[in-house]
């Protein structure tokens, strides 16, 4: 009545018939056929394990296990992102980020441009979703304008007290208190970036709001859940980094051309005169503006950035030196932008 299969070793050539419901004790450095270390093996009947529907229902087991059993992972979990929110605030708060775009100023830049952003043609106009009844000042004299500031202002009162909340909110509350306070913020603050990025379009700020969103679900268990812990740190290599860095090689090649960037010409423009108030290093400035070649070899770093260490990354995010050498390069590549560009 047990289930019996065949197995055949390469070197001699035999076949062995073992017993699936055995349970003798096996010595591991016995290599002899008859101590072969062995998996337990299930018959099936009917479609094979290789079948359409096998695979299906294999898929939601896989992701669980691509996502979460993985070597990344913050070693203080909790500590590291109250970390990263806290300089996340400071950063905002002080606009350290000028002259890119801040989402907390998303008020004060309403209450400049007085109206919707300009339309293009290919953004949607999330602005009058998410923001409706702004009419010109002609028609109102300014009240809707004026009403939309004062709502704007508050829902910023609760994304910085929510985060306040949270980063003083003891361990034992987290799952409850602390992870609804941070969901609150995390809403609040892509709903400010959202309309400020309408205003600015630029691309420097859409990684922050979407890993800020996605890891709602997972702050609440950072220090109880491995899943959540690795998971979160696995999203933000795959999920943001990789796909930040890659489409934005990816859109310098498509409308710089290729040309352009194997030669570094498109970084030409850059480094004119006109951009100089804007460096923090201006000689550096000026002497990489006078040597071609080194705008030659911050173009292939740029390549190296946004096209081969994301495709790296992808696949081999669990390497070490992958994951040094992709900080690094990035840490470099930023600190070099800010002395030169500003």
């Amino acid at each position: 009545g047990n289930a019996h299969f065949a197995t055949t070793t390469p070197a001699a050539g035999n076949s062995y018939m073992y017993d699936s419901d055995s349970d003798g004790e096996e010595d591991d450095d016995d290599t002899s056929p008859s101590k072969l270390k062995r998996s337990p093996y299930h018959l099936e009947y009917g479609p094979n394990a290789t079948s359409l529907s096998a695979i299906v229902k294999r898929i939601p087991s896989n992701l669980m296990q691509y996502w979460t059993n993985t070597t990344l992972y913050f070693v203080q979990p909790l500590l590291s992102f109250k970390i990263f929110l806290a300089f996340l605030l400071f950063v905002e708060l002080n606009e350290i980020m000028a002259p890119e775009q801040s989402m907390l100023a998303t008020p004060e830049v309403v209450k400049l441009i007085r109206t919707y952003p300009k339309h293009h043609e290919y953004v949607n106009p999330y602005v009058q979703w998410i923001m409706p009844g702004l009419v010109s000042e002609d028609v109102d004299g300014g009240q809707s304008v004026e009403g939309w500031v004062r709502t704007l202002e508050v829902i910023r009162f609760v994304l910085i007290s929510s985060w306040f909340a949270f980063l003083l909110c003891p361990k034992k509350y987290l799952k409850v208190v602390g992870g609804s306070c941070y969901g609150v913020g995390a809403v609040l603050y892509v709903y400010l970036g959202v309309i400020g990025l309408m205003y600015d379009l630029a691309h420097s700020t859409q990684g922050g709001m979407l890993f800020i969103l996605s890891a709602i679900p997972a702050v609440p268990f950072l220090e109880t859940s491995h899943r959540a812990n690795h998971w979160l740190r696995k999203f933000l290599y795959v999920g943001i980094w990789v796909p930040l860095y890659l489409f934005s090689g990816i859109s310098k090649f498509r409308y710089l051309g290729i040309i352009p960037n194997m030669t570094g010409s498109w970084l030409w423009g850059d480094f004119g005169h006109g951009k100089l108030h804007r460096a923090v290093w201006k000689s550096l400035y000026t002497y990489i503006g006078s040597h071609k070649f080194v705008m030659f070899v911050f173009s292939w770093g740029n390549i190296l950035l946004e096209i081969i260490l994301p495709m790296v990354l992808l696949f081999y995010n669990e390497i070490r030196l992958v994951q040094w050498l992709f900080h690094f390069v990035a840490i470099m590549f930023h600190v070099t932008i800010f002395l030169l560009l500003g």
